[in-house]
């Protein structure tokens, strides 16, 4: 869930407040009711209501409930109350690049934003390619994850080390929860490695994100008047089109 106040988008913090090293980490009170806030769902607008939590889980959505033995109350009289979003292509730099981002203040911003659940890109140091880079960024978000109450999943490489050379372990990367299989930014262009990468898919279930470009084309700006005024290369959108087209080529021979 997500609360935001009626008068702008400005998310409320969430209930309960600890500490995690240097930074602000959230956690919500085990037993709590919003009340007076205005609900929206795939049903429509409720006006006013109450909504009582408990563990994680909603359990009764009523026009007024009566606050129950040891339930913190929140007033939502203001607020706006929305499912939490899903954001699908996040870079939380877990493991080795917490110059840029770290667990926490990923996840943090990603609570703050009202989203619930996010999925990592694997361009991290080193790059999640293995079962060991795998279990040691899980282990470094799942303390973020409890604490903030957002899920956070990974995705492993399409290739090793994102350089379309070879292919990584697909099964044992599945089996240790990684969600997707990409490259990130990076286009595949070796067809045999496409393949596995498919027949993968096929295998584990889980989908390829495939950055779909081939690169060396030079291009910078999408033709038109504002990269002709700057005299820089023009980005081709065949780069594009043509990936897709070859991957759709592909994907024919699984039927």
């Amino acid at each position: 869930m997500a609360l935001f106040q009626n008068s702008g988008y400005a998310p409320r913090d969430p209930p309960g407040l600890t500490q995690m090293g240097d930074e602000r980490m959230y956690h919500a009170y085990n037993h709590y009711v919003i009340k007076n806030v205005e609900l929206w769902t795939e049903r429509g607008v409720t006006a006013q209501c109450d909504i009582e939590v408990e563990h994680g889980q909603i359990k009764a959505i009523e026009r007024e409930l009566a606050l129950p033995r040891g339930a913190h109350l929140i007033e939502g009289h203001g607020y706006t109350l929305i499912p939490a979003g899903v954001d699908p292509q996040v870079h939380l730099r877990v493991p080795g690049q917490a110059e840029k981002e770290t667990a926490g203040t990923g996840l943090l911003a990603a609570l703050r934003g009202g989203i619930g659940a996010v999925l990592s890109m694997p361009n991290t140091k080193p790059t999640i390619d293995s079962t060991e880079v795998c279990e040691a960024a899980m282990l470094e978000l799942e303390e973020a994850a409890h604490l903030t109450g957002v899920k956070a999943y990974l995705t492993g490489c399409i290739t090793h080390n994102m350089k379309g050379k070879a292919s990584v372990p697909y099964q044992e990367l599945a089996k240790w929860g990684v969600k997707a299989f990409t490259d990130d930014g990076v286009g595949v262009v070796d067809d045999n490695l496409m393949r596995e990468a498919f027949s993968a898919s096929e295998s584990t279930g889980l989908p390829i994100l495939q950055h779909a470009e081939f690169p060396g084309h030079g291009g910078v700006l999408a033709s038109g008047p504002m990269q002709a005024r700057l005299g820089i290369p023009a980005y081709p959108a065949n780069a594009e089109s043509d990936m897709v087209q070859r991957d759709i080529k592909l994907l024919k021979e699984f039927p």
